[in-house]
């Protein structure tokens, strides 16, 4: 089994929730949690789309790491390396953006089972990037 980007890893813990939400037998309580999960999936996405536009480069890394390589060799031609270095790029991004977000943060929200849980992953994550230096991410 290939070992999945951090947005891929995001868009399975959404689908996960997608399905339990259909379940006919999720209680309200259940399905308030669930729906509070998924946007705080669908907020961790908008923050990696939000460090992969910071500058003009790491745009361009970003673009190559959320299509995963697609169109390998345009992509490596304007970022001025080899197909393999891009590969090389693409798991650097990735492995940067999970050192921000932590390797299991993802798996920790779908599996939650309570509100205060769901919050306290919150509060170390935002701990978390906020703590970061600003030139961490370049």
């Amino acid at each position: 089994m290939k070992k999945l980007l951090l947005w891929e890893k995001v868009q399975a813990g959404i689908n996960e929730i997608e399905q339990r939400l259909r379940s006919q037998d999720v209680t309200d309580e259940a399905r308030c949690l669930e729906n509070k999960k998924q946007l705080f999936l669908a907020e961790l996405f908008l923050l990696i789309q939000h460090i992969g536009k910071l500058t003009e480069k790491s745009s361009l890394k970003f673009e190559a790491w959320i299509n995963r390589g697609k169109n390998r060799e345009e992509t490596a031609e304007k970022l001025g390396m080899t197909t393999d270095g891009l590969r090389a790029t693409i798991w650097y991004f990735n492995s940067r953006l999970e050192n921000i977000f932590g390797e299991d943060t993802v798996t920790k929200i779908v599996n939650c089972k309570s509100q205060q849980e769901l919050d306290e992953i919150k509060k170390w994550f935002w701990t978390r990037v906020s703590s970061l230096s600003k030139g961490y991410f370049r």
